[in-house]
């Protein structure tokens, strides 16, 4: 199981996410609440994150970039929008996980192919497994 201090970056790097467009929804809040709670971060602690300058996040594997890619994408589609901000900022923090342009391009793209943008990570795990192979 992950460390707090990479618990903690994981969600400051979905809320930073979450504004990108300048608001905070009240989905995109219910879903960083509800990854809060799987990974066991109190209220105190996520509470504190929408207040303080982001976290810096290094994940080990690139199947942690590929999962915390994918939190991502679910935090841009749950409110049913993708704001030109949102997929901007979504680039950025996949070329700092340290996943390739392409393989970022890749994931993008099978958003077309789920119009509720909810795409499986399994899915995206499998896309990442045949841009690598």
């Amino acid at each position: 199981m992950k460390n707090k201090e990479t618990k903690l970056a994981i969600l400051s790097q979905m809320i930073q996410m979450a504004k990108a467009d300048q608001v905070i929804k009240k989905s995109e809040y219910s879903l960083i609440v509800g990854i809060s709670n799987e990974l066991g971060v109190s209220k105190a602690d996520l509470d504190m994150l929408f207040r303080q300058k982001s976290l810096k996040l290094s994940l080990h594997t690139k199947e942690e970039r590929i999962i915390q890619f994918h939190r991502l994408i679910l935090l841009m589609g749950i409110d049913q929008e993708q704001h030109r901000l949102e997929v901007e900022r979504l680039k950025i923090i996949g070329l700092g996980l340290g996943l390739k342009p392409s393989l970022i391009l890749s994931l993008l793209a099978e958003l077309d192919n789920y119009p509720d943008g909810m795409v499986p990570v399994d899915v995206l795990l499998a896309i990442s497994k045949q841009k690598s192979a």
